[in-house]
């Protein structure tokens, strides 16, 4: 009876964790997990334009990078990890944002936390009578490859062409 406890939160820890992949991918969950051979990343994201890709962190064997998609008013955040020198890569977690203003803004690689510097932090940045505001903040889960969602207190970006 004294691993029936053990088991209980077993479980519920591995619903919890299986619920946050994917929990920002709205209607492009079918990307999760799927392999993108570079030669057809045409053809596999056909329609959507690359926005922006950076690096957020380089191991011995493994890159992760953050892609930003976009068609028509709507962006998607890729987080994909890639095996050095690899052909291909894999999406690991997706944020969909829709209904964006050309005045709007997905920030990636420019955002500090509590003036810390981090790649790993995703900010949609909503203009409200003329100036940026953090309206979501993502940052990315290294060791649990997924997105989560955070606070936007004490997240500062960088706007380009600002002085």
């Amino acid at each position: 009876m004294k691993l029936y406890p053990i088991f209980i939160f077993m479980l519920f820890s591995g619903i919890a964790a299986s619920a946050q992949l994917g929990s920002h991918a709205g209607s492009y969950k079918k990307w999760l997990k799927k392999e993108v051979e570079i030669h057809k990343e045409d053809s596999f994201f056909n329609g959507h334009k690359l926005g922006a890709s950076m690096t957020i962190k380089e191991d011995v064997e493994i890159d992760y990078f953050l892609y930003v998609y976009e068609k028509g008013n709507t962006s998607v955040v890729l987080l994909v990890t890639k095996i050095k020198d690899a052909m291909s890569y894999i999406i690991q977690d997706i944020i969909e944002i829709k209904n964006l203003r050309s005045i709007d803004n997905i920030q990636t690689g420019s955002c500090s936390i509590n003036n810390e510097y981090d790649a790993r932090i995703v900010v949609l940045e909503k203009n409200i009578k003329g100036k940026p505001v953090n309206t979501k903040v993502w940052r990315v889960d290294i060791d649990r490859l997924h997105f989560k969602s955070i606070t936007a207190r004490g997240i500062n970006c960088l706007i380009e062409g600002a002085d």
